[in-house]
C-alpha cells in the first residue's frame, strides 16, 4: 500500500477502543485491532440463476440394503420356545447412505443452505444478496453493515486477511498465517490471526484479533510460515488457536495465553455453546490417529482412535467425522458423530470413483459437503435421517477446486 493507504489503515486500527457491545462494522474491527493490540435462506440472484436454478432431492440416495424383493413373504407365525438363557442387546449400527449425484427427475424443490456460500467469484449471503469479490475467499464473515472479510491467497500461496467494501472492492489487507477464521454461531464475533503495524513508527507484529462485543487483541510471537490458525471462540470470549506445531492455546479475556492440555498434535474446532474443543492426541504407527473432545480446562471428555474429528455443529451436540487414517483433501467416507460417544449417527459414502471434499459446513444439524465424481462437482445435504439433496445441476470442474466455498462457521441457519 502507498503512504496514504498506510495512514488510513493505521487510523482504522486506532478506533478500536470505541467498540462496545452491539453491532459493529468492518471499519470498527480494523480500527480496534491496532489500538488494543489478532450458515439462512439462500435466494438465488439473477447473476447466478443459471447455476442455482433449482434445489432438487437426489433420487438415488440409497440406504444400503441387501434384501431381495423377489423372495416370498412368510405368512405363518413361527413358534417361539421360551428360554431362560440370558440374552444381550446387539449394538446399534448407524445406517450407511451412498450418494449419487444424479438429480431426481421429478424436480421436487428442497431446502436452501441457510448459510452464506462462495460461488463463481461471488459471496452469496443467506438473504440472497450477492457481492462480486472477483476471487476466492475462504473463511469469510460479515459485519453488521453487510461488508465481508476473509482469507485470500496470492499467486505465491501466501494468505492475507482481506476486508471488502460493500461493492466488493478491497478495503485493506494484512498478511496471515492460514486460511482459518473463527465465528460464533450468532455471527456477532469472529477471530483471525494477522500481521500489522500498531503505529507509523513501529514494526509490524503478529496478533490474534477478536472482533465483536468482547473485542480484544493478543500479541503473538510467531512467524509468517508458522501455520498458526484460530480454532474457535468460547462463550466467555476466550479464543482457542493452534500454533501449527501441535501447541494448542487458549487466549483469555484477561490477556493471558495458556496451553490447553499436554502432548496434543493440533485442534480442529471449538464449540461456543458447549465450551468443548476437538483435538488430535496422537499419530499411530499404522497410519491412524487418535482424537478427543476436551473441556475448556483441558480435561478429556471422550476419546476415539476410529475417527478424525472435524467441525462441531452450532450447539455442539454433533461433529463431523472422517476415517482416522485419511491423509488428503479427498475423503472416501464422512460420518455424523454424536459428541457424547463419538459413535456414528449416520455414515455417508461418495459415488463410485468419487470423494467428499474435506472442508464441510453445517446448516442446522445437516452437513453440507462438496462431492466430486466423474469430472463433476455437486453440493450434498447429509443428515442423520439420510436426507440428501443436490442444489441445481452438477458442474464440471477440476478435482482440486470445489464449486462451493463455505465461510467461517458453524452459523445458526436463517429460518425459512
Amino acid at each position: 500500500m502507498n503512504n496514504s493507504d498506510d495512514h488510513i489503515t493505521r487510523a482504522l486500527h486506532q478506533q478500536a477502543d470505541n467498540i462496545q457491545e452491539g453491532p459493529f462494522t468492518m471499519a470498527d474491527i480494523k480500527g480496534k485491532a491496532r489500538s488494543i493490540q489478532r450458515r439462512r435462506n439462500l435466494a438465488v440472484t439473477a447473476g447466478v440463476a443459471a447455476v442455482l436454478a433449482a434445489i432438487v432431492p437426489v433420487g438415488l440416495l440409497t440406504l444400503n440394503d441387501d434384501k431381495d424383493p423377489d423372495l416370498p413373504i412368510a405368512t405363518n407365525t413361527p413358534t417361539v420356545t421360551p428360554t431362560d438363557t440370558p440374552t444381550t442387546t446387539p449394538p446399534i449400527v448407524a445406517p450407511t447412505y451412498t450418494v449419487d449425484l444424479t438429480p431426481s427427475e421429478d424436480g421436487t424443490i428442497g431446502s436452501d443452505p441457510g448459510i452464506p456460500v462462495w460461488l463463481d467469484g461471488q459471496i452469496l449471503a443467506a438473504d440472497g444478496t450477492a457481492t462480486d469479490v472477483g476471487r476466492e475467499v475462504h473463511g469469510f464473515v460479515q459485519d453488521a453493515n453487510g461488508n465481508w472479510a476473509g482469507m485470500t491467497q496470492d499467486d505465491n500461496g501466501e494468505w492475507s486477511w482481506t476486508s471488502f467494501q460493500d461493492d466488493g472492492t478491497v478495503l485493506d489487507t494484512e498478511p496471515a498465517t492460514s486460511d482459518q477464521v473463527a465465528v460464533t454461531p450468532d455471527g456477532q464475533s469472529f477471530a483471525w490471526i494477522s500481521e500489522f503495524a500498531p503505529d507509523e513508527a513501529a514494526p509490524k507484529q503478529w496478533q490474534l484479533t477478536l472482533a465483536g462485543p468482547q473485542a480484544r487483541v493478543w500479541p503473538l510471537d510467531i512467524t509468517a510460515d508458522s501455520g498458526a490458525a484460530v480454532v474457535g471462540i468460547l462463550s466467555d470470549g476466550s479464543v482457542v488457536f493452534d500454533l501449527g506445531d501441535g501447541q494448542v492455546k487458549i487466549a483469555r479475556q484477561d490477556g493471558t495465553i495458556a496451553n490447553l492440555g499436554k502432548g496434543l498434535r493440533g485442534a480442529s474446532s471449538a464449540s461456543t455453546d458447549a465450551g468443548t474443543i476437538a483435538v488430535q492426541t496422537s499419530y499411530n504407527n499404522d497410519g491412524t490417529s487418535c482424537w478427543a473432545i476436551l473441556d475448556a480446562s483441558g480435561e478429556s471428555q471422550v476419546e476415539t482412535c476410529d475417527y478424525a474429528l472435524g467441525q462441531f455443529n452450532a450447539d455442539g451436540s454433533l461433529i463431523v467425522g472422517m476415517d482416522s487414517d485419511h491423509d488428503g483433501i479427498g475423503l472416501s467416507r464422512l460420518y455424523l458423530l454424536d459428541v457424547n460417544t463419538l459413535k456414528p449417527v449416520a455414515t455417508f459414502n461418495p459415488p463410485a470413483n468419487g470423494f467428499f471434499w474435506s472442508e464441510t459446513a453445517w446448516t442446522g444439524d445437516t452437513i453440507l459437503a462438496n462431492v466430486y465424481a466423474d469430472g463433476q462437482w455437486g453440493l450434498a445435504w447429509l443428515s442423520a435421517d439420510g436426507i440428501l439433496m443436490q442444489r441445481g445441476a452438477t458442474k464440471p470442474g477440476d478435482e482440486t477446486s470445489p464449486t462451493y466455498l463455505f465461510g467461517a462457521g458453524p452459523l445458526e441457519p436463517t429460518a425459512s
